[in-house]
């Protein structure tokens, strides 16, 4: 079985090794997974996706082409058993000279307790507020959301960076030739995890009043909901992401930013 690393730290490391000699071949099982490497790798390489945004993660079944992948990758992060089992036996088969990283496995992850609603199901933009009527390296957690038991929430993604101070971009980009909303609310707010901030990010994103905000526009943590209009005119919608003061940041946005990500990773 081929060895398993201890800390996210160890891929930095790694693919800095990799970035002075060839370019690695880097796998990620999942979307969310491959967009943390991204950013690691920016600048080396592109890591595979195995699992499209827009299926499930635990009933997928590897195609030749994705198990090919993973026998010839040098690298391969995954979530773990729990939530890609069939990745545990092409994972069997690989060389001892293969580095894996089982997001699960590392003391770094924080766990949160079980939320109901399925984790990649369709999102219905009707559920929102029509968005034409609204005038048109970091260390993270992130979870979706779409219940807290029978609660509806107005967001789909939240994710905690801690951040230094400086200013960071956060893009939106067409996939397919399209944004998948014209819109959409996001709320900023410092906090020491995310759950501390839900209640009070809720309230915001549900209030009827909200910052617009158009590309190349500034963002700060405040206790608004900025209202994102993106420049149809434009491949990628930029805004940029001001930090005065080193800490931990909670984004709550109301649509999954991976269906904006298309080229590169969506927070820089």
């Amino acid at each position: 079985m081929s060895r398993f690393l201890s800390t996210v730290s160890t891929i930095t490391f790694i693919a800095g090794t990799y970035a002075n000699a060839d370019v690695p071949k880097v796998v990620a099982d999942i979307a969310p997974i491959h967009s943390l490497v991204s950013r690691v790798m920016d600048g080396v390489g592109e890591p595979k996706l195995i699992v499209p945004n827009e299926t499930s993660p635990h009933d997928y079944r590897l195609r030749p082409a994705d198990a090919e992948a993973i026998e010839d990758a040098n690298l391969v992060f995954w979530m773990g058993e729990g939530l890609t089992p069939w990745m545990e036996r092409a994972l069997d088969a690989l060389s001892n000279e293969t580095e894996i990283v089982e997001f699960l496995a590392l003391e770094e992850s924080t766990l949160l307790s079980f939320r109901e609603g399925a984790l990649f199901e369709a999102h219905d933009h009707s559920d929102h507020d029509d968005h034409d009527d609204h005038a048109k390296k970091d260390d993270h957690d992130d979870h979706d959301d779409h219940g807290h038991g029978s609660k509806h929430h107005a967001f789909e993604w939240a994710g905690l960076f801690e951040l230094s101070p400086g200013t960071y971009s956060w893009s939106f980009a067409k996939v397919d030739g399209n944004y998948a909303d014209p819109a959409m609310k996001m709320v900023i707010l410092e906090a020491t995890d995310i759950e501390a901030a839900e209640e009070g990010a809720e309230e915001l994103l549900e209030a009827d009043s909200g910052t617009m905000k158009e590309n190349s526009d500034n963002l700060v943590a405040a206790n608004t909901a900025y209202v994102l209009n993106f420049d149809p005119a434009k491949d990628t919608t930029v805004f940029a992401v001001n930090i005065t003061t080193a800490g931990k940041y909670a984004f709550f946005t109301e649509h999954m930013p991976f269906e904006f990500e298309a080229d590169e990773h969506f927070f820089k």
